[in-house]
């Protein structure tokens, strides 16, 4: 029984091809095996009129063998259809336009292929009733179709092959997998080879030991990358534009490590120091070159070329190994994230390396002539594998995604392998250790003896120096800060250069920067933490107004409950006053009734009319006593005060002590004064007491004193 291929197209109702996204497909299946196959797969759509909606149309590919007027009646069986409904062939009599012929013997199924050799692809309406309109329209005609069920995609070759054979030996032979790893450099290098003798695979060694060189024929001391790797080895340099005499001798080649055995041996130390740029993250000092040529050697030492694409794709355990090579040569123990450091300078290393090798399979056509000029750092065997790689379609369109982006860049340093981390430490200021900013660190690394290495260098810098310019008249000539200068010129270079990245420009490969992800996490965090202190912030002013508030009712409740008391307390005292003043003048004048009775009983009237004023005493102080009538009788004196007459020693008292403001009640005839009142103080102060004179005083403050004689 055939498979039915999966059908990729259908029809539109007129008639005309349409994706097959646009209309369901159903998968049919034959029964009975043809006669023979052609391998010629042909397409067939069915359209079927009044079936539901999702059967409407219907592609298949089969092979031409198949298509036969008894297999097309069990398709439309399998469609729904009956042996009495109709079948019309859309038969193409023009670019597009098919006229519509039952089908319904087997000599016009056979007539139905034949009519379509060319296209291969046979149109086919299926109906309950028959149909009046013969002329349809259908999609204009396409080119011959060269496909055939014999024919095979390309399909590449699996390069890592060899991972499979390597698990499936290991589990057979737990035992192997102590010879034969994938990790290290070497043991993939062993593990592979051992592969492919196994598969009959093992290239010819072509390691191009020669140790002569012949002469470049073209003399040319610089040859393109397609005559001449720049990574192998090379003639040596013109004499007065002649070449030299006899064989080329070969140099140390790509081998590192011997700067830092001679600075072991001169210092006498196992371990040399090295420092890091607290800003660009790089190596720097007098050992930054040496210290980044042993990271390049150990990691050519240790990381495999051979089953894997990138960096990322190197185990970790020789990672951890090429770090502690690097931490057993050199003193990092006052290095903040040492270990970290080390990896990134190997990242970059392996990459370029990795790089140089790729450029390498680009400058030759051949296979044969790529493994000929095998670079004299990589051992057979990978490049052997790196050439397989290199061919596959993935790597190449990496590479072309690569190749354009580094076309993209518009602006170029002239810093060669010089770090941008070493050049800011060259050029710090030797007093105070400060290094340059991004301004003048982009002076430094894109001009060489005042020229630029492009225009589009010099734009960056003259537009941050223009911005600069325009902050510092903003500021009213104020100099910026650091972080401003910097900020100024990263900005600037984003609009200049166009550039939408996040990344920082002009730090180096090795500065540390915060990456999208990391920066919409800090952005959100930061957003999160600011929503949340702004509504703390609204609540704390709505507890603080409320507070306020509720201060507010309460003082004003203390004010007027203070009010009301002083209030009570006034018409209290008030009260108590007038009844003071009303028991007084009770007693007054029953005192003033009493003594007039007495009086009056003591001294019987004479016949001289008296007009109800006493009389004064008669005695040896009658001058005395005109005095005292003069002076408190005088024009001055308060006219509502009734006259009286005191004793000599009450005028000696009252005229030194005398106040016009003072208005006391005198009785005519008291030797002497009992007691005095003070209504508003509440107390009893007897004539002799010493703080008599107080009680004048509460009354020049006008407050009521009584003060009562003597009876």
């Amino acid at each position: 029984m055939p498979s039915i291929a999966d059908p990729t197209m259908a029809a539109t109702d007129d008639g005309r091809e349409k994706d097959g996204d646009d209309a369901p497909l159903e998968t049919l299946s034959l029964d009975l095996p043809p006669d023979g196959e052609k391998g010629e797969l042909w397409n067939i759509l069915f359209e079927c009129i009044g079936a539901p909606r999702d059967r409407d149309f219907v592609e298949l590919g089969l092979d031409r063998a198949y298509i036969s007027f008894f297999n097309l009646l069990r398709l439309q069986e399998q469609l729904g259809y009956s042996l009495r409904d109709y079948m019309y062939h859309k038969k193409r009599c023009g670019k597009d336009v098919a006229s519509l012929e039952v089908i319904d013997t087997q000599r016009k199924a056979r007539e139905m292929v034949e009519s379509n050799e060319t296209e291969r692809r046979i149109r086919i309406t299926m109906t309950k009733d028959p149909l009046t309109e013969l002329q349809v329209s259908i999609s204009p005609i396409k080119h011959t179709r060269e496909t055939t069920m014999n024919e095979e995609p390309h399909v590449e070759e699996d390069i890592n092959e060899y991972k499979i054979w390597l698990a499936e030996m290991v589990y057979v032979y737990p035992e192997m997998g102590k010879e034969y790893k994938d990790d290290y450099r070497q043991a993939t290098i062993k593990t592979y080879k051992q592969w492919l003798t196994t598969q009959n695979k093992l290239p010819d060694d072509h390691t191009n030991d020669d140790p002569t060189i012949p002469e470049d024929e073209t003399q040319d001391s610089t040859p393109s990358l397609t005559k001449w790797p720049s990574h192998a080895r090379r003639h040596k340099e013109k004499v007065n534009g002649v070449c030299g005499q006899g064989p080329k001798k070969r140099g140390r080649g790509t081998l590192k490590g011997y700067t830092g055995a001679y600075k072991r041996i001169k210092i006498g130390s196992q371990k040399l120091q090295i420092q890091f740029s607290s800003r660009l993250g790089g190596p720097i000092g007098i050992n930054h070159r040496t210290f980044v040529d042993e990271v390049t050697m150990f990691t050519r030492m240790r990381a495999p070329l051979i089953g894997v694409k990138s960096w990322k794709d190197v185990m970790d355990n020789v990672k951890e190994s090429i770090a502690s090579d690097v931490l057993n040569k050199w003193d990092l123990q006052n290095i903040d994230n040492a270990e970290q450091k080390i990896l990134d300078i190997a990242r970059e290393r392996y990459k370029g390396w990795r790089g140089t090798l790729s450029a390498t399979y680009k400058g030759y056509k051949t296979d044969a002539d790529r493994m000929k000029n095998k670079p004299e750092d990589v051992d057979t065997i990978e490049w052997y594998y790196l050439l397989k790689y290199f061919a596959t379609e993935e790597f190449k369109q990496i590479s072309r995604k690569n190749t354009g982006c580094c076309k993209e860049k518009k602006s170029k340093h002239c810093t060669g392998s010089t770090s941008f981390s070493q050049r800011s430490f060259q050029q710090r200021d030797q007093e105070t250790g400060e290094e340059p900013d991004d301004i003048e660190l982009w002076l430094s690394t894109h001009t060489r003896n005042g020229r630029w290495t492009n225009s589009a260098s010099q734009d960056v810098y003259d537009n941050a120096i223009s911005r600069l310019s325009e902050r510092e008249t903003e500021q009213e000539g104020s100099n910026p800060t650091r972080k401003e200068r910097n900020d100024i010129f990263q900005k600037t270079y984003k609009e200049t250069i166009g550039c939408k990245t996040t990344r920082i420009y002009g730090h180096g490969a090795l500065a540390k920067y915060p990456t999208r992800a990391q920066l919409m996490v800090a952005q959100i965090e930061h957003s999160r933490v600011t929503a949340a202190d702004q509504q703390k912030r609204i609540e704390l002013e709505a507890d603080v107004q409320k507070l306020k508030e509720q201060v507010a009712r309460d003082v004003a409740e203390r004010e007027k409950f203070a009010q009301e008391v002083q209030e009570r307390e006034q018409l209290k005292w008030e009260e108590l006053r007038e009844q003071l003043r009303e028991d007084f003048r009770a007693q007054f004048r029953k005192e003033m009734q009493s003594m007039f009775a007495a009086k009056q009983q003591s001294n019987p009237p004479s016949n001289t009319e008296n007009d109800g004023t006493p009389m004064p005493p008669v005695g040896k102080n009658n001058n005395k006593n005109q005095l005292a009538r003069n002076l408190f009788n005088n024009k001055n004196s308060n006219s509502n005060v009734t006259p009286t007459y005191i004793s000599s020693e009450q005028l000696r008292k009252s005229t030194r002590t005398r106040n016009r403001q003072i208005q006391i009640e005198w009785s005519t005839g008291w030797s002497s004064i009992t007691f005095c009142y003070c209504f508003v103080e509440k107390y009893r102060l007897d004539v002799d007491d010493p703080r008599q004179s107080q009680a004048k005083e509460l009354h020049n403050r006008g407050q009521d004193i009584a003060i009562f004689p003597s009876l």
